[in-house]
């Protein structure tokens, strides 16, 4: 997750990833939730990085392509209607990418 913190300052990139260890460790919501919550605060700062990186870990955590969607479309009134469609854009060519590698394509 912090690939390029670590890079230009390993002690901060090291002490970033011990925080969202013990974020993870210490809570009760299950992955999957905790992924379409990080999915929907992505989506409201526009980061198309972000959006891919976690709709694709939510997916891997079991969420479906419709959970993901949601998660978006909540963010609507909040974010307003072109984060959501920029979020929507990049979330589901992330997960098609990652579909087609499931199937084999």
């Amino acid at each position: 997750m912090s690939d390029m913190l670590m890079r230009v300052n390993p002690r901060v990139g090291t002490a970033f990833d011990s925080m969202c260890k013990s974020i993870e460790d210490t809570g009760t919501l299950e992955p999957k939730v905790r992924e379409l919550i990080r999915l929907a605060c992505v989506v409201t700062d526009r980061s198309p990085f972000g959006i891919r990186l976690h709709a694709l870990k939510a997916y891997e955590m079991g969420a479906t392509a419709e959970e993901v969607t949601e998660t978006v479309m909540n963010c609507l009134p909040v974010a307003g209607i072109e984060a959501v469609s920029s979020g929507l854009a990049a979330a589901m060519t992330a997960l098609e990418s990652k579909r087609g590698v499931h199937h084999g394509s």
